[in-house]
């Protein structure tokens, strides 16, 4: 059985730069609007049957207050 990798990304940007980065590593890349959003999705994906899970979280403006 193949493992389930998956990617969480913040927006339609992130999704773009990470599949043209990951597009041979066999990712599901999935898209969600916003940090809050992403957040509140974390803990259903952390349930699921995924054998790798990866968040990436940027920083727009302001990189402290993302910390």
């Amino acid at each position: 059985m193949e493992e389930k990798r998956v990617l969480l990304v913040e927006g339609k940007d992130d999704e773009h730069v990470a599949k043209n980065f990951c597009r041979h590593l066999h990712v599901d890349i999935k898209s969600v609007e916003g940090k809050d959003p992403l957040l509140d999705v974390l803990p259903v994906k952390l349930k699921e049957d995924i054998s790798v899970l990866g968040v990436i979280l940027d920083a727009d403006v302001n990189l402290q207050s993302r910390w």
